[in-house]
């Protein structure tokens, strides 16, 4: 899947979730984990270095542990490193209230823009079991075609961690059109789950079928909806779009990604366009 797995840390204790979300998908993957922490004069004095080393040292390498001073923005740097190795996935906390979170409002969003490029985020309430991932991976759509284009994504993701696929999308009866019925929403995205079984995990006209499994949910918030059946089917991890603006119900945008982010109790694998 990936040749390295890069996780930008900031000294917090919240922060090293993303790491061992990251040392887990490493694991699976065989592919190099490396720590990234950019650190400012007065970081010294404080001994946040240290505090990232030792953090890290318990899973990471030390020569796989880079320290170096902030250049620009936290999110440019974090790019920059990410460019260095072809096939790279950055796994950050998103909410971490630690120096790099008080650079930027949400560096997060800003390295997701930055490097367009899928991000797994894990929120602050986000506690991984050992044998993580063991659920289903939950994809997230409103119709759209952008919104959709994540599914060939997921469906990878699904067949090289060995879990099932649920898709799911929100109906808000009252931001329906009166012109379009909800049941036209329910057969989408069942159309959507039996055109991934039939295109296999890549979407590219592999043999190789997927099992697919979807449902309607029904609320006035779409956010709230996704992370309590996330939490109900016990979903290894989220996956969307971080808008999808041509949906009926314009559900899947970027506001609904980022609380869903900061809700959920697993990771997020989200995307820009």
């Amino acid at each position: 899947m990936f040749d390295r797995i890069l996780v930008p840390l900031d000294g917090t204790d919240v922060a090293t979730n993303a790491l061992v979300a990251g040392d887990h998908l490493a694991k699976k993957w065989g592919c190099q984990l490396e720590v990234l922490y950019l650190t400012r004069t007065f970081d010294e004095s404080l001994g946040i270095d240290h505090i990232v080393r030792e953090q890290a040292g318990k899973m990471v390498d030390a020569e796989h542990v880079v320290i170096q001073p902030l250049q620009y923005s936290v999110a440019d740097d974090i790019a920059q490193h990410f460019d260095k190795v072809p096939n790279t996935l950055v796994v950050m906390n998103t909410e971490a209230r630690g120096r790099i979170a008080a650079v930027l409002d949400n560096v997060a969003e800003e390295v997701l823009r930055t490097i367009r490029q899928p991000l797994l985020l894990l929120g602050n309430g986000v506690e991984l079991d050992e044998d993580w991932p063991t659920g289903p991976i939950m994809v997230c759509t409103d119709g759209s075609d952008f919104a959709e284009s994540i599914g060939p994504l997921a469906a990878t993701w699904a067949r090289e961690l060995g879990q099932p696929l649920m898709l799911v999308t929100v109906i808000d009866t009252s931001a329906v059109p009166p012109d379009i019925s909800p049941v036209s929403e329910i057969n989408a995205v069942a159309n959507f789950a039996r055109d991934l079984e039939t295109s296999g995990a890549t979407g590219s006209g592999s043999a190789t079928a997927l099992a697919v499994n979807y449902d309607a949910l029904h609320g006035d918030n779409p956010s709230k909806a996704i992370v309590d059946y996330a939490d109900a089917i016990d979903a290894s991890m989220i996956v969307m779009a971080t808008h999808g603006r041509s949906g009926l119900r314009r559900a899947v945008y970027g506001s609904v990604a980022m609380d869903v982010i900061r809700h959920a109790d697993c990771p997020v694998l989200v995307r820009r366009p």
